[in-house]
């Protein structure tokens, strides 16, 4: 009995607020599914969740609250993941989501979440920009593609996109509405890049066959590939760029491998040269 009381007290404790307002989480090793894989990465420590206003002053303060050691930890094992991983910067930035989300739940606590993915992309070597409204957050990231769907900045002969403008339905009003750059915590860092030049393994487990038909020449044709319903969740905001990256992006290993050889070869019995 004594130690289920002891245990109760640990887990009150951990939810209590430290100052009235702000609680306090205490986190496990962070523990996520990337890529069709599990990952595990060290533990954020303690973490306060942000119920200040939406004003400069007070997200510089947060900001400067949660650089912490085990972040530092956190950061490492990010760059880790990349490095093992050779992700692309847009790949690269949904393991940040992902990693945030597990340190503070987007739901319960945007600010703190939008907070979370500025700190990971800056101090993994990044040039994020945070822009504050009355009640809007925009994070932005140095970038010089041509971005077409989503707001940009310039400063200084330097473009930045904007990187959560769907969280706000895509509807801001920048004529009527203020925004502040939050300068003061601006960092220079490396451009990114909205280029896909691989698209990593994802594992064979969700992978599904799926029949196409299609007439040539008023002959029925069929070709049987395999596609991974799940690798559409990490391109559902990829925004409108150029040509050559939209349509760029590579397949999967699994769908080159199922489609290519087949189509070649109904390409030589239709005798198409």
């Amino acid at each position: 009995m004594a130690l289920k009381q002891f245990l109760l007290y640990i887990s009150l404790f951990c939810i209590q607020s430290v100052d009235g307002k702000q609680t306090t989480y205490f986190t496990d090793s962070i523990r996520i599914e990337f890529l069709g894989k599990p990952f595990t990465l060290p533990s954020a420590g303690p973490i306060e969740e942000y119920t200040g206003n939406i004003i400069p002053s007070e997200i510089f303060n947060y900001a400067n609250q949660i650089n912490s050691t085990e972040l530092a930890y956190v950061c490492q094992a990010l760059l880790d993941i990349q490095k093992k991983e050779s992700l692309d910067d847009w790949l690269y930035y949904q393991l940040i989501r992902k990693v945030s989300q597990q340190c503070i739940n987007k739901k319960s606590d945007y600010i703190g979440y939008t907070l979370f993915k500025w700190y990971f992309l800056r101090q993994t070597g990044y040039e994020p920009l945070l822009s504050v409204s009355e009640n809007k957050l925009l994070l932005y990231i140095r970038s010089e593609d041509d971005i077409y769907n989503l707001p940009l900045k310039k400063i200084e002969h330097k473009q930045y996109v904007c990187l959560n403008y769907h969280d706000y339905g895509f509807k801001v009003d920048f004529n009527h509405e203020k925004f502040t750059n939050i300068n003061s915590l601006m960092k220079a860092g490396n451009s990114f890049s909205f280029l896909i030049k691989k698209l990593n393994d994802f594992g064979e487990l969700n992978y599904h066959t799926k029949e196409i038909k299609f007439l040539y020449k008023n002959r029925l044709e069929q070709l049987t590939i395999r596609l991974n319903p799940d690798i559409g969740s990490y391109f559902k905001n990829y925004p409108v760029t150029d040509y050559k990256n939209q349509f760029n992006i590579p397949l999967s290993k699994e769908t080159y491998e199922s489609l290519i050889p087949a189509l070649k070869a109904k390409l030589i019995d239709l005798d198409i040269t």
